[in-house]
C-alpha cells in the first residue's frame, strides 16, 4: 500500500483582510427579479482577449465522414419532446448561462448518456453551484464554457444533492459538504465544442447534430448561444404557414445596452418555417433579398431552429421561439443583430467518473476572491514543494469579498478531486500530497 502524506503549503502574503459579509450585504438588497414578472437581464461580461483566442480556437464539430455529404434525413427535430430535456423554468439573477449550459445543456447530454428522465429533479443539475463561483459575489453574468469548465476540473452535484436549483442568497452561497462534493465528481464534462453557423453547411451541421448528434446515434443534442436581447425584432408566424400564430425571432438585438447580452439554448430545427422578410409575398432561398450582390444564408427566408429560454413558461410560445436560419448568419458584435462570433457551442459528458483520490478540506477565509486553490505531490516526502501541481476552474480568485461559505463566516468543507496527481506518480513509493492556497493580497 502506498504511503501518502499530506502537506499544506500557503502561499501568502499576509494582511489585515476586511470582513465581507458587511461590506457586501446591501447588494443582495438589489437581488430582485421584477416585480411586474417581466424577464430581465444583467449581461454576459465582456470577453477578454485571452476568451476570443478560446472561442476562436474552439474545436469545430466534425460530423461522421458517412453524414459529411448526406442531408439530415428528417425536416423537422424538436429535442424539446424527449425526456432528456428538462422543463421550462425560470432563471434567477444573471445566471442565463449557467441556466442555458447547466440546466438545459449539461443536464440534458448526461441524461441521454445515462438514459435518465430529466423531468424529474434527481436526474437534474442545480444553476446556482456553477453561477456562484462565477458571478463575482454581485449576480453578474458569465459564459457558459466557464461552468462547463467547472465541471470537468472537479464535476458537479445533482440537484438533490445540492437542495434546490437555486440558492437561498443567489449569488453568494458556495456549497459545503466533503460527501456533495465527492457526488458531484461522479458528474463531469469531457470537452466542448463550436459549430460555424453562418453558411448553409454550417446550418447542415447543427441539422447533423441535432437529429443524431451528427454520429449516427438515437437521439441528437441541443446547442448554446450568446445574443443581445434589447430591440429583438419579435414577430407571428403567418396564417397558412408552419407554426401558424407562434412567435418568431427576424433579427437579434442590436448591442446597444450591453447589458442585455443573454444566453441560451437551441433545441431543435424546422425546415419549413418561414418568414416574408421583404414582403413580395413569396418565401424564397434563392433571390437576393438584401441587394448585397450575393445570394447566401444572408437571404434566407425558409427554415428556423427552436429557441428554448429561461424566463419562464410565460414568455412566448411557453418559454420557446422560433428564430430564422439566416439570423444565425450575423454576429451579435458591431451591432450585426445576431449570436455571438456566428457560433453555437455543444458540450460533450462522461457517463461515469470515479475518482482515485480526493482531498477532504475544512478552511476559512474572510475574502475568498483573494485565494485559489490547488494540489501538488512530491516524490519526495521531506520535499517542501510539490513536483507537480493542478489548478481548478473553481476556488480560483472568485465569489467576490465574502467569506469562503459566502455571508457565513463559518468554515467551508469541501472536496478537490486529484486524481490527475495520482495518475502521474504511479502505485509505488511513499508519495507527498500537498494542499495549495495561493493568496493574492497587496
Amino acid at each position: 500500500m502506498r504511503k501518502v502524506v499530506l502537506f499544506l503549503i500557503a502561499m501568502l502574503s499576509f494582511s489585515t483582510l476586511s470582513s465581507a459579509a458587511a461590506a457586501q450585504a446591501n447588494k443582495l438588497k438589489n437581488y430582485n427579479p421584477d416585480p411586474n414578472g417581466e424577464p430581465w437581464y444583467t449581461g454576459l461580461p465582456e470577453l477578454t482577449p485571452e476568451q476570443r483566442v478560446m472561442i476562436q480556437q474552439m474545436p469545430r464539430l466534425q460530423p461522421s465522414l458517412r453524414l459529411l455529404t448526406t442531408k439530415a434525413a428528417a425536416t423537422s427535430v424538436d429535442n424539446s419532446t424527449n425526456k432528456y430535456f428538462r422543463p421550462i423554468f425560470n432563471q434567477e439573477g444573471g445566471s442565463c448561462a449557467q441556466a442555458s449550459g447547466i440546466g438545459y445543456t449539461f443536464t440534458y447530454e448526461m441524461a441521454y448518456l445515462r438514459d435518465l428522465d430529466a423531468r424529474i429533479s434527481q436526474n437534474q443539475y442545480p444553476v446556482h453551484y456553477t453561477w456562484n463561483f462565477l458571478n463575482q459575489g454581485t449576480g453578474k453574468g458569465s459564459w457558459y464554457f466557464d461552468g462547463w469548465d467547472i465541471a470537468r476540473d472537479n464535476g458537479i452535484p445533482d440537484l438533490i444533492t445540492y437542495g434546490d436549483l437555486f440558492t437561498p442568497h443567489p449569488y453568494v452561497e458556495w456549497m459545503s459538504g466533503y460527501d456533495k462534493y465527492y457526488a458531484g465528481m461522479a458528474n463531469r464534462t469531457l470537452r466542448y465544442f463550436a459549430i460555424d453557423v453562418s453558411t448553409p453547411e454550417g446550418i447542415e451541421t447543427m441539422r447533423q447534430y441535432m437529429l443524431h448528434h451528427a454520429e449516427g446515434e438515437p437521439v441528437g443534442g441541443i446547442v448554446n448561444l450568446a445574443t443581445f436581447m434589447d430591440g429583438v425584432d419579435y414577430n407571428v408566424l403567418a396564417a397558412g404557414t408552419p407554426h401558424a400564430g407562434e412567435t418568431i425571432i427576424t433579427a437579434f438585438g442590436p448591442g446597444n445596452d450591453p447589458e442585455s447580452g443573454h444566453a441560451m439554448t437551441f433545441v431543435g430545427y424546422d425546415d419549413t418555417v418561414r418568414y416574408d422578410y421583404n414582403g413580395d409575398g413569396q418565401y424564397t432561398n434563392d433571390i437576393d433579398i438584401n441587394a448585397d450582390g450575393v445570394v447566401d444564408l444572408k437571404d434566407w427566408e425558409i427554415g428556423a431552429v427552436k429557441l428554448a429560454n429561461s424566463w419562464g413558461t410565460s414568455w412566448k410560445n411557453q418559454g420557446f421561439a422560433w428564430v430564422m436560419y439566416r439570423v444565425l448568419a450575423h454576429d451579435r458584435e458591431n451591432g450585426e443583430r445576431g449570436i455571438q462570433s456566428k457560433m453555437v457551442n455543444g458540450v460533450e459528458v462522461k457517463e461515469t467518473n470515479i475518482p482515485k483520490m480526493a482531498l477532504k478540506v475544512t478552511m476559512t477565509h474572510s475574502s475568498r476572491s483573494l485565494i485559489r486553490l490547488g494540489a501538488g505531490v512530491a516524490d519526495d516526502v521531506d520535499a517542501a514543494v510539490p513536483d507537480q501541481q493542478i489548478s481548478y476552474s473553481l476556488f480560483n480568485y472568485q465569489g467576490g469579498d465574502w467569506p469562503m461559505r459566502g455571508d457565513s463566516s463559518d468554515a467551508i468543507e469541501i472536496g478537490l478531486d486529484v486524481s490527475k496527481l495520482y495518475e502521474m506518480v504511479g502505485e509505488s513509493g511513499a508519495k507527498k500530497f500537498f494542499l495549495i492556497v495561493d493568496e493574492n493580497d497587496p
